[in-house]
């Protein structure tokens, strides 16, 4: 889905359930960014991920 006109349309509570799995994913992918990358900042995501944050 495209969520980037969500808030330029005024469809704000449309963005809500993606900022959530964001925010649910964050810390599963920050742990998988330093098993793949080593020591580095920050956090990736790969193109697909499943409910648990985990890629494919």
């Amino acid at each position: 889905m495209n969520y980037w006109p969500a808030e330029v349309a005024n469809l704000a509570e449309c963005h809500e359930p993606f900022i959530n799995y964001v925010n649910s994913i964050r810390e599963v992918s920050i742990l998988n960014t330093r098993k793949h990358y080593g020591d580095v900042r920050g956090w990736t995501v790969q193109t697909m991920n499943n409910a648990c944050g985990i890629s494919f």
